[in-house]
């Protein structure tokens, strides 16, 4: 009768292809609701979803009671879509489909609530869960080794029907393709791996418990998210590109973050003991409206690998190795210790309504860094609150100060304890006086003080001093360094030096004040009033800024000067052949000349260059006039004395007359427009460049008369006067260090006295050697040539005075028509020497 039932209520069944028919069942009341009961071993079955008797779809349910209990399985079996399989016993290879579902587990009751006793065994493994099929593992139940390729499985127990002590349990899943695995209500996972984009494991609290997750690989871009109270991961290892949220009070523990993966820990979650590899970022924010703060908990970074704790969050006991970085933003807390090994770096982040603080930082190491940084914000403010340091131990480690440029507010940071020895780097805006500042409680050790060279001025116009550093303790030492070299005792400032001093009690501070000091000195009493323009004090170093900027500025002057030596030197050829017609001549000039102006600017000038002119010859009744044009170029090095070397390229184009009279009386004038191409490059006291490219234009003139006077056939002397004047253009000029200069016309007038004692030597009827010497004094009547530093330091290139002159040359007719000539003059004054200044060229008539 029960087998003959049974068969019926198969038949009605198609779809259904069993290998193994059922043999046992209690009764037939355990088949109704449209579920068929088996307690033998099936194995290849295809279910597919169709409608029982009570309108339920139907079930191949394996939880028979009596001795066969343990051998109930299902194996190699489909479940398509609309189809449903429960199972209690054991089932192996499922697979199913899209609209299918599967229960695991060892049930206490059956599909009508009749209690099974004994239980259900309730394990399977080898499930494939494809897209929008689910597997639903509970009561107790064991899957291992599911696929969840794009479908979903569920580890959980029902309170009222949960086998105490035996939580339902996912070992080994794999999720891919978009797949989700959750785990809830004392379920647990073992082993997962969540593979690509999409795929996702959630850790959550459900409706009478939490789940747990244990070794899990999140990698691809796949996110395990642990949320909710109590719900937690162990052992989490993510890789290139995985992702875990920690959130809801939820705690990972010992995370592994690997090759560009992402731990980010928010809303009240716990990320405790991770460890962040090559590359991983660890990242930590606050809730909604935030008010809850997430937290890291014992984190160790290695190898590039990041923390970042956002405003108002937690790290405690955080150390970081092989080059990682942490960055504490304002408003966040690092709590612990803090240890920074092996070029790493720890930023601690200024805010406008409140910074960062950290407990205790252990900077281990001369490549480890504090960077103390101002926030990015679009927001002004009067400054930024203080970032705050209870205990910092440096060993060999640089605390800097970053810069802000939107709002140019400089950060401050307030240090309980410091000791050990550390370089420390701040940033200024030194036109207006204002900078960073560090306060200490108690203070030990020895401390470098680093304060960027700059162009502009480091303290506030009427101010010779910036406060650094308050040690209220005493107990500590600072001196000047620089990343380049090493106790350096000076700074560059924009236009002068400054030097490192403390004062005691300084600008109503308890404790050492050390500050910035040009050390100039004004009277107490009474007050006197700072002109618009201050006059440079003789007693304050200027920087190598400003003397390359004065330097250039007068060695257009020299650079003039030179090339009109060396073209007034022709005019010697000229009286000895002036020709018939006309002519052509060349000459390459060399000058080495050492200036040293009354404002202590020094700076050798290196000049060499040639000139090509040609000219015509005029007979007139008395005497020969010649008229002529030239260009030339030289290449001008001028070699600072504190450093560096600049160039400047001179290209000049002119014309000239020269008048000769019978009676041995000449006049020579010259025409001369110069265009100036200057490249300023000089040294910094830190070694550090600075540059400024810019171009000036310029005129010259020069009208030199003597006579022409010979005594015998050999012996003749020629007596002269000569008077130039020289102009270049002004020029505002700002180099890359900020420094600003402008240039007044740059002015020279000159007189020129001496005489020229030569001996004419004929070899020949061609050839005819002419030897001389040239004795002169020459003075220089312009006294002030101005320059403006920084808008309020005037400076001024004074060379005036009396300048020696010797000189010996040689002319030579190596024909009638072709002439050679050479000559070296030495010249000596107060603020001007040239051991050389010397030409040699030719002169072709026609």
């Amino acid at each position: 009768m029960f087998l003959k039932k049974t068969l019926t209520l198969l038949a009605s069944c198609t779809g259904i292809v069993l290998t193994h028919f059922p043999l046992y069942a209690e009764s037939l009341s355990d088949c109704v609701g449209g579920y068929v009961c088996y307690s033998e071993n099936v194995s290849h079955a295809t279910i597919d979803g169709l409608t029982g008797p009570n309108g339920i779809a139907y079930i191949i349910f394996f939880a028979p009671e009596g001795t066969l209990q343990s051998s109930a399985s299902i194996s190699d079996s489909v479940v398509n879509s609309g189809g449903s399989l429960r199972v209690g016993g054991v089932a192996e290879n499922i697979t199913l489909n899209q609209g299918a579902n599967m229960y695991l587990g060892k049930f206490r009751y059956d599909m009508v609530g009749n209690a099974l006793n004994p239980l259900a065994k309730g394990e399977a493994t080898g499930i494939i869960v494809n897209k929008n099929a689910v597997l639903y593992v509970q009561y107790a139940g064991v899957a291992s080794n599911t696929l969840v390729d794009g479908g979903k499985e569920y580890a959980f127990n029902v309170q009222d029907r949960a086998i105490e002590g035996l939580p339902a349990t996912l070992i080994n899943s794999t999720i891919i393709h978009g797949g989700i695995s959750y785990i809830s209500d004392g379920g647990v996972s073992q082993g997962a791996k969540v593979i690509g984009e999409k795929s996702i494991q959630y850790i959550y609290k459900g409706k009478f418990d939490t789940g747990t997750s244990y070794n899990a690989l999140i990698t691809d871009g796949g996110l395990q998210n642990v949320m909710d109270m109590d719900s937690a991961s162990y052992h989490t290892v993510l890789e290139s590109g995985g992702l875990q949220y920690v959130n809801r009070y939820g705690t990972s523990y010992n995370t592994v973050i690997n090759h560009d993966s992402v731990l980010s820990v928010y809303n009240g979650g716990v990320a405790r003991d991770s460890v962040a590899n090559n590359n991983g970022i660890i990242a930590v924010f606050v809730g909604t409206n935030n008010t809850e703060p997430g937290k890291a908990i014992n984190t160790t970074l290695n190898e590039n690998s990041q923390l970042h704790a956002y405003r108002h969050t937690l790290t405690q006991t955080t150390t970081a190795n092989d080059s990682a970085t942490i960055f504490i933003d304002a408003g966040a807390k690092a709590t612990g210790l803090t240890t920074m090994n092996d070029a790493t770096t720890l930023t601690l982040e200024a805010g406008t309504d409140v910074s960062a603080y950290a407990e205790d930082i252990l900077l281990n190491g001369s490549q480890t860094s504090l960077e103390i940084k101002p926030m990015l914000t679009t927001r002004s403010a009067a400054e930024w609150v203080t970032v705050s340091i209870d205990k910092l131990h440096t060993q060999s480690g640089t605390i800097r100060f970053m810069s802000d440029t939107t709002f140019d507010k400089y950060a401050q940071l307030h240090i309980g304890n410091l000791s050990g020895n550390s370089t420390i780097i701040f940033n200024t805006l030194f036109n207006e006086g204002k900078g960073n500042f560090v306060t200490v409680d108690n203070g030990s050790g020895q401390h470098g003080v680093i304060v960027r060279d700059s162009g502009q001025d480091i303290t506030a116009p009427g101010s010779q001093t910036l406060n650094l550093i308050n040690d209220r303790s005493q107990g500590a030492n600072f001196f000047l360094t620089s990343d380049s070299v090493n106790n350096i005792t000076a700074i560059d400032g924009g236009t002068y030096m400054y030097s490192l001093k403390k004062s005691e009690n300084k600008d109503g501070m308890n404790g050492n004040v050390w500050y910035l000091t040009t050390d100039l000195q004004l009277p107490e009493v009474p007050p006197i009033v700072i002109p618009e323009k201050p006059i440079p004090n003789p007693d304050v170093s200027t920087t190598p800024s400003t003397d390359a900027v004065l330097s250039l500025a007068s060695s257009t002057q020299f650079i003039f000067d030179g090339e009109l030596q060396s073209l007034r030197f022709r005019q010697g050829s000229l009286n000895m052949n002036k020709g018939q017609n006309s002519g052509v001549w060349g000459r390459y000039l060399t000058n080495n000349t050492r200036i040293r102006a009354n404002n202590n600017t020094a700076y050798r000038l290196q000049q060499d260059g040639i000139e090509l002119g040609a000219d015509t010859v005029l007979t007139t009744s008395g005497g020969r006039l010649i008229t002529g044009g030239f260009v030339s170029y030289s290449d001008n090095m001028i070699k600072h004395a504190r450093g560096g070397a600049s160039n400047t390229d001179s290209y000049s184009i002119g014309a000239y007359a020269t008048y000769f009279d019978d009676s041995g009386v000449y006049v020579d004038s010259v025409l001369k427009l110069n265009r100036f191409n200057h490249a300023l490059n000089a040294r910094m006291t830190n070694g550090h460049s600075v540059q400024a490219d810019y171009h000036q234009n310029a005129i010259g003139v020069a009208l030199e008369m003597g006579y022409h006077y010979a005594w015998g056939p050999q012996w003749f002397a020629e007596p002269y006067l000569l008077t130039s004047f020289f102009s270049a253009d002004t020029k505002d000029v700002k180099l890359n260090n900020g420094m600003k200069a402008d240039i007044d016309n740059n002015r020279s007038l000159k007189n020129e006295v001496g005489t020229t004692l030569g001996y004419r030597i004929s070899v020949n009827s061609d050839v005819i050697i002419q030897p001389y010497s040239r004795l002169a004094i020459e003075r220089e009547f312009i006294k002030s040539n101005n320059v403006t530093i920084n808008d309020v330091n005037d400076f001024n290139n004074n060379v005036s005075g009396n300048v020696g002159k010797y000189g010996l040359g040689t002319n030579i007719q190596v024909n009638s028509d072709t002439h050679v000539f050479a000559e070296i003059n030495y010249r000596k004054g107060q603020y001007v020497e040239s051991p050389i200044i010397g030409n040699i060229g030719f002169r072709v008539n026609f």
